[in-house]
């Protein structure tokens, strides 16, 4: 199935990676990715110069997220958010960029 591809170049679970199913000696690389527990579109291309395009933070390429979760998310987290965090993937400590949130809809799990 596809929630058992892994979209991103490095596959630290032993699953499929979603360049894999390219089957050509050209180098394939992916823009952008998606985690284990996520759905979406993702860019495979070998343009080199289309990824640094699109995923360069110097580029300022706008992308868009919508997210469901549990629970209600306190004020203080929506603005650490806001402002950008550090995020640590495999050891390495990441940046995120200024967030624009905009909550579409809360459930109150009550019928």
């Amino acid at each position: 199935t596809t929630s058992d591809i892994f979209a991103q170049m490095m596959n630290n679970f032993g699953r499929p990676k979603a360049v894999d199913l390219i089957k050509t000696k050209t180098r394939i690389v992916t823009a952008g990715r998606l985690d284990m527990y996520t759905t979406g579109a993702i860019i495979l291309t070998n343009d080199g110069t289309l990824i640094q395009e699109l995923t360069h933070p110097k580029h300022d390429i706008e992308k868009e997220y919508y997210v469901t979760v549990r629970g209600k998310v306190s004020d203080e987290k929506l603005d650490n958010l806001k402002k950008g965090v550090t995020i640590l993937v495999d050891d390495k400590k990441y940046n995120t960029g200024k967030s624009i949130i905009k909550i579409l809809r809360i459930f109150s799990g009550k019928k």
